[in-house]
């Protein structure tokens, strides 16, 4: 996402120093929370309470977590099959609608297959649509924290033309 950001401020002829500001001011504008189809390599890496990582496995959740200023948290549960965590994660993300810039989404997973990527893709168009969807792989770190089936929504809240 920081690309991006750093790709519409620059393509705009932006010094290095008014990049810097641009970039400082939309990144706060980004919302980003993800879901996991278990804590179980979460856990393991020492990023998680052990309590509430207990408490997910013996009830079959598949936890949801913010990520703001560089840090996570846990924020809640969905429980059920994975597909329909997904949708109720997808759909109860995108719930507030005014809030939400609808210029871009990020989607970025990790070892979701193509059938996956277009299920969520459509779950996503469904609640808003969209004018751009980027669908990215998960870097190795977060793969490697967090197992296949996890994936994230990123979008700007609030974000004007004047901001990119």
């Amino acid at each position: 996402m920081d690309s991006f950001i750093c790709r519409q401020t620059g393509s705009h002829g932006y010094n290095a120093e008014e990049i810097g500001r641009r970039v400082e001011k939309m990144l706060k504008r980004v919302e980003s929370q993800f879901i996991m189809p278990s804590v179980n390599l979460f856990c393991q890496s020492g990023n998680m309470n052990q309590y509430a990582a207990k408490f997910c496995k013996l009830c079959g959740f598949h936890p949801v977590f913010k990520m703001s200023q560089s840090k996570l948290s846990l924020i809640g549960v969905r429980g059920g099959k994975l597909e329909n965590a997904w949708r109720r994660f997808i759909r109860w993300h995108l719930l507030r609608k005014r809030r939400i810039s609808t210029d871009v989404i990020f989607i970025s997973h990790v070892g979701c297959t193509v059938e996956q990527q277009d299920f969520i893709r459509h779950e996503v168009l469904r609640c808003i649509p969209f004018k751009k969807i980027i669908m990215q792989r998960a870097s190795v770190t977060l793969a490697c924290n967090s197992g296949i089936g996890t994936f994230g929504l990123a979008y700007y809240v609030n974000a004007s033309k004047k901001d990119f």
